[in-house]
């Protein structure tokens, strides 16, 4: 139908936006559902790190955390939504993704374990 057709054009959009842009954020495939788990874990931040650095660049997610300790890493992504407003968001995740790594290079590279 019309609606599941809109949402996976949203979803490719999301998948293809990723790969060229951030590849190693992965998405989890869905299965039925509008709600996309998005991998975040190889950036190697603190959850509430993760979640900072989205809402300072003007997008908000759901935290994979609120859905228990495994999520982790991941936040959960709504596609059901216009187009346009979700190329934002992706244009708003890369921001993120620029924060995070500027602070990285200002203090040393460190990861979550200080290491």
């Amino acid at each position: 139908d019309q609606q599941n057709e809109y949402f996976w054009k949203n979803i490719n959009l999301v998948r293809d936006f990723l790969a060229e842009n951030m590849p190693e954020v992965k998405m989890i495939e869905p299965e039925g559902t509008y709600l996309l788990w998005i991998d975040f874990s190889a950036w190697n931040m603190e959850q509430d790190d993760l979640m900072n650095a989205f809402a300072e660049a003007g997008v908000r997610l759901n935290s994979g955390t609120n859905y228990g300790e495994c999520g982790k890493g991941y936040v959960r992504l709504n596609v059901a939504t216009q187009t346009a407003v979700l190329k934002k968001g992706l244009e708003c995740i890369k921001v993120a993704r620029d924060i995070t790594e500027r602070r990285s290079k200002r203090y040393g590279n460190k990861t979550k374990n200080g290491e």
